[in-house]
C-alpha cells in the first residue's frame, strides 16, 4: 500500500504517503525517531491529501501538515477500533478501510461519522499474480505454512506452539513451515525446537515466495484480528487453501473460497479440525476453491485497484476540509516511546 501511495505522489497527484513502503520514507512506530515533530519539521512536501497508516502520528503532525485533507488509512480491524476512531476524528477528514466489514463496523459503532468520510480502499497483490498462479494446482503432501511477521501482538504466533503440541500429541503427519521475521522470532524458534516436523525458513526475498507457496497445501493464520492480509491473497493466487479465523461469523469474503477452513478465532484445536475437514474432501473441494479464489483475486488486480484508488482520491479531494484540533501540550513534543504507549492502548488496549 505504501508503494502505491508513493507511486501516486510521483505522478504528481499531490498525495503525501506517510506509509512504510519499500522506499523507506514512511513514518511508522518503528521509523519515527525519538521525536516526530522535530524530525519532520520543515520536511513535509505540499499536498492536497495526506495519508496516515492506521492514524499513527496524525495527532502529533497537525501543526506541521498543511494538507487540506488528512486521511486515517486503517489496515487492521483493531479490537479498540471505535476508540481509535474517536481519538483521531478531530484530526482527520476521512477514514479509509481496507475491508468492507471494517467499514460496516465503523458505520455501526461510530454512527455519527458521515458516510462520505467513511470510505473503502482496497489493495493489490505486491507479488506478481502470474508468477504465483504458475504454481497453482492440487497438492498431495500435507504441508501447512505460516507467512508473516513473527510477533505476539495481533499475529499471536505463540499459538503456533499450541498448534504443534496438538499435532504431536495426535500424531498428525504434517510439516509446518514458517516464513518471516520479527521481534518474537528467536523465542518461537526456541519453543518449537523439540518438534521435528517444523521448519523455519526465515525472512525471504519476494521472488522466493512463489516457489515456497508451491509446496504448501494450507496456510494457517493464528491472528487475533486482521484487515486485508496480503499473505492470504498471495496464498489464494498460488492455490494454497487458507485456515483462517472466522472473524465475521461466516460472512467474511476472505473466507468464501474455502469456508470449511474457517475456525473459531484463537482455538488451535478448531484450526486442526478445519484442516481435517479440508483434507477429507480436498480433491472434491479444490476446483470450486480455485474458481472462488480467482473471482476474489479479480478484485485485487493492479488495474482494478488503480481505478478504485483514482475514484477514492477524487472523493477525498472533493471533501470540504474540517476545522481540525491542535494537539494538547502533553502531545506536542512527546518522546516516541511515550506516544507509542498511548497508541498501543488506542489500538489493542491492555489485552496483550
Amino acid at each position: 500500500m505504501g508503494a502505491h501511495m508513493d507511486a501516486l505522489a510521483e505522478r504528481g497527484q499531490a498525495v503525501l504517503g506517510l506509509l512504510d513502503g519499500p522506499t523507506g520514507q514512511g513514518i511508522t512506530v518503528q521509523r519515527g525517531g525519538w521525536n516526530l515533530q522535530r524530525r519532520w519539521a520543515g520536511r513535509l512536501p505540499e499536498a492536497t491529501v495526506s495519508v496516515y497508516h492506521n492514524g499513527w502520528g496524525m495527532d502529533l503532525m497537525t501543526p506541521l501538515d498543511k494538507a487540506p485533507v488528512r486521511v486515517c488509512w486503517l489496515h487492521s480491524d483493531f479490537p479498540n477500533l471505535p476508540i481509535l476512531i474517536r481519538h483521531f476524528a478531530p484530526y482527520a477528514d476521512a477514514f479509509v478501510s481496507v475491508h468492507p466489514k471494517m467499514q460496516e463496523r465503523i458505520r455501526r459503532e461510530v454512527s455519527w461519522l458521515p458516510e462520505k468520510r467513511n470510505l473503502f480502499g482496497s489493495c493489490f497483490l505486491p507479488l506478481d499474480p502470474e508468477a504465483l498462479a504458475r504454481h497453482a494446482g492440487p497438492r498431495k503432501e500435507l504441508v501447512v505454512g505460516y507467512l508473516g511477521r513473527l510477533e505476539k501482538t495481533q499475529k499471536r504466533i505463540e499459538r503456533l506452539l499450541t498448534f504443534c503440541e496438538i499435532v504431536a500429541d495426535r500424531g498428525i503427519p504434517l510439516r509446518l513451515e514458517i516464513v518471516g521475521g520479527g521481534r518474537s522470532a528467536r523465542w518461537l524458534q526456541r519453543k518449537l525446537r523439540p518438534f521435528d516436523f517444523v521448519r523455519f525458513l526465515g525472512e525471504q526475498k519476494p521472488e522466493a515466495i512463489p516457489k515456497i507457496l508451491s509446496g504448501w497445501k494450507y496456510m494457517l493464520f493464528p491472528s487475533s484480528f486482521e484487515g486485508l492480509p496480503l499473505a492470504l491473497l498471495e496464498g489464494l493466487a498460488a492455490g494454497v487453501m487458507p485456515v483462517y479465523p472466522d472473524f465475521y461469523d461466516g460472512s467474511d469474503p476472505l473466507g468464501q473460497p474455502a469456508p470449511a477452513g474457517l475456525y473459531e478465532q484463537g482455538e488451535m484445536l478448531e484450526a486442526i479440525r478445519a484442516i481435517t475437514r479440508l483434507e477429507s474432501s480436498y480433491d472434491r473441494l479444490y476446483p470450486d476453491f480455485r474458481s472462488r479464489s480467482l473471482e476474489l483475486l479479480a478484485q485485487h488486480t493492479p488495474a482494478v485497484v488503480e481505478q478504485q484508488h483514482q475514484k477514492l482520491l477524487a472523493s477525498l479531494q472533493s471533501l470540504r476540509p474540517r476545522n481540525k484540533r491542535q494537539p494538547s501540550r502533553l502531545l506536542s513534543f512527546p518522546p516516541i516511546w511515550y506516544y507509542n504507549r498511548i497508541y498501543r492502548y488506542l489500538t489493542v488496549g491492555m489485552i496483550y
